[in-house]
């Protein structure tokens, strides 16, 4: 399923991208790289404080965090990994990857929307 996600800026700019979704039912998330396109939203819906997401051999992406009021929270970038795993713990309820390069400035992300996409 996708939905249209919409990141709110401080300058008052937005940034519309259609996203596969995911729900994070449990405390941990693994992709098949291969099979997983981007933008990517993670809403996580488990009652557990934490999430650890397995990005290993995922593309490269910064991984954009917002809190349960879906403010801005944070962002790790996913890059350039050539061997090993590389996981990210996350307190996040929405997360958003997206790839590289960004279309906006990461210091800029306040918040986001999340939306059904219009047929």
């Amino acid at each position: 399923m996708k939905k249209q996600v919409i990141v709110w800026l401080k300058n008052g700019m937005i940034a519309k991208m259609n996203a596969q979704l995911i729900a994070a039912t449990t405390h941990q998330v693994a992709f098949p790289s291969t099979t997983v396109d981007l933008p990517l939203l993670i809403e996580v819906s488990h009652h557990g404080l934490t999430t650890l997401l397995d990005l290993s051999g995922f593309k490269d992406c910064v991984v954009l965090q917002f809190g349960e009021d879906r403010y801005f929270t944070g962002a790790t970038y996913c890059q350039n990994r050539n061997t090993g795993a590389f996981m990210i713990q996350s307190q996040a309820r929405f997360i958003v990857l997206i790839p590289l390069p960004l279309p906006f400035h990461l210091e800029e992300t306040e918040e986001i929307m999340i939306k059904e996409i219009e047929a």
